[in-house]
């Protein structure tokens, strides 16, 4: 929400849509190798990329009201990352073991590559 008011008030954010497309690559990456961070690097970086994806929607505003459409870019995304944690753990749990394990990592790695194949223009 940050990056989305930063938006609305004129700032001027560089290589939005390149952050976005490397927040999908070095998520998917992490999930895919299974990289412990701890919480606050953690948050730190979801955060920054958040501020990026935030910013993209405030410049995409157009006609829209501003409270309207941040509180409901605001639940779609919070639903969407809530879909992906629960198919995250529930892949884990209906393959048990180190082949859910490895189906999660695979879905990060799937993730990440989708993340490349975005960024070189599909």
């Amino acid at each position: 929400m940050l990056g989305f008011a930063a938006a609305l008030f004129g700032a001027p954010l560089p290589f939005v849509e390149p952050v976005i497309l490397a927040s999908v690559v070095v998520i998917g990456l992490a999930a895919a190798a299974a990289l412990k961070v701890p919480t606050p690097a953690a948050m730190a970086m979801v955060g920054f990329f958040a501020f990026f994806h935030g910013h993209a929607h405030g410049g995409e505003l157009g006609e829209a009201g501003a409270a309207s459409f941040m509180i409901g870019f605001a639940l779609a995304t919070a639903f969407l990352h809530l879909a992906g944690v629960v198919i995250g753990l529930g892949l884990g749990r209906v393959f048990g073991g180190p082949f859910g394990q490895m189906v999660t990592r695979g879905a990060g790695g799937l993730t990440a590559l989708a993340g490349l194949w975005l960024a070189l223009g599909a």
